[in-house]
């Protein structure tokens, strides 16, 4: 017992002093990167994953947000694919390329300044940028100075060690897309991400991606004593649960992603349902769900929430990284890290 004790505290202890060692190092080296490396561009590259909607606008803002972090100039690329759920409604190719489109306008970066157009640039692929990566690529650049592109996926394990990654950054929605505005009525908005139920743990994934709902009762039991609390008139569930136990099947494109992942067989996905009415009778206030839908809807709506509850979910993150006035309450065992505005809780 006490050498499991003292295992864990290592464990602990080596991840703890681990990240204090990787924020100091990128710390040390920004002003020096931002000074010194000249010439480089940064662009996402959505060609190599097909991932959902959340998924794919978060690799997109963080690779903009890494980019203004170390003043790398940005060039904006589209999305060029993203993965069907059971509960949305563009599940038709006609209307799959509808929403590819209105995905790609749905948010406003900030212009950049890319100079002469017609620069031939040096691209430097990588899948997902780590430390090692990225400090080989500065030393290339310092060494070799001439314009680089520098196309990835991913800077999670980079921009997870920039603290204050997103404090001078800013995109927002595009004022072109209304779609949900109807909804933006209600204050206080849950997301609530489900995937198939039970609790089941994906492929790649060390803890589940969904939170006991018992963890987000808590949650707004603790809430309701504050006075701020007694302005909510409405709270909307948005989630990916279905109220009856529903069979899906992915479009044949697309079933090789689904492959190997709890609740689907023989090409055929199983999602349990959710009852979210012991809300309702504990807070005693009227309980709107919304199930499925538009992706970019629920974005919206999140975006604009007074409060705002998140799931262990890329959509919840970028509606909170859109959401630049309402109190933001972010699950503990998230992988993500949180903005220094957000509370957390236990979930």
């Amino acid at each position: 017992m006490k050498s499991n004790f003292a295992r864990e505290q290592a464990k602990r202890l080596y991840f703890v002093s681990t990240r204090a060692l990787k924020v100091l190092l990128l710390r040390s080296i920004v002003l020096p990167v931002r000074l010194l490396t000249k010439g480089l561009y940064l662009s996402f590259d959505s060609r190599t994953a097909v991932d959902g909607t959340g998924a794919q606008l978060q690799r997109l803002i963080s690779v903009a947000a890494f980019s203004n972090y170390f003043r790398f100039k940005f060039i904006p690329s589209k999305i060029e694919n993203f993965s069907v759920h059971a509960l949305d409604p563009f599940q038709s190719e006609s209307l799959y390329h509808d929403q590819l489109s209105r995905l790609n306008q749905f948010i406003n970066f900030p212009d950049t300044d890319l100079g002469d157009e017609e620069l031939e640039l040096e691209s430097i692929i990588i899948r997902s940028l780590t430390i090692k990566r990225f400090i080989s690529v500065i030393v290339r650049q310092l060494i070799s100075p001439k314009p680089r592109k520098l196309v990835v996926l991913e800077v999670y394990p980079v921009s997870e060690f920039c603290p204050g990654i997103f404090d001078d950054f800013k995109c927002e929605l595009s004022e072109a897309i209304d779609a949900g505005e109807k909804h933006l009525g209600s204050n206080f908005v849950i997301h609530y991400r489900q995937g198939v139920g039970g609790n089941v743990i994906y492929p790649g994934q060390k803890i589940p991606r969904q939170i006991e709902f018992s963890r987000i009762l808590e949650l707004i039991q603790k809430l309701s004593s504050c006075s701020e609390f007694g302005s909510v008139s409405q709270i909307t569930i948005l989630t990916d649960a279905p109220d009856s136990v529903t069979f899906y099947t992915p479009p044949q494109n697309q079933r090789v992603l689904w492959e190997g992942t709890p609740g689907f067989s023989d090409g055929v996905m199983t999602i349990q349902p959710m009852d979210f009415s012991e809300l309702g009778r504990i807070t005693g206030i009227p309980i709107n769900v919304i199930r499925g839908g538009n992706p970019l809807d629920a974005i919206r709506i999140m975006a604009t929430a007074e409060f705002f509850v998140m799931s262990k979910s890329s959509l919840s993150y970028v509606g909170a990284l859109l959401n630049s006035n309402g109190k933001i309450y972010f699950p503990t065992s998230f992988w993500h890290r949180p903005l220094k505005s957000w509370s957390k809780y236990d979930g």
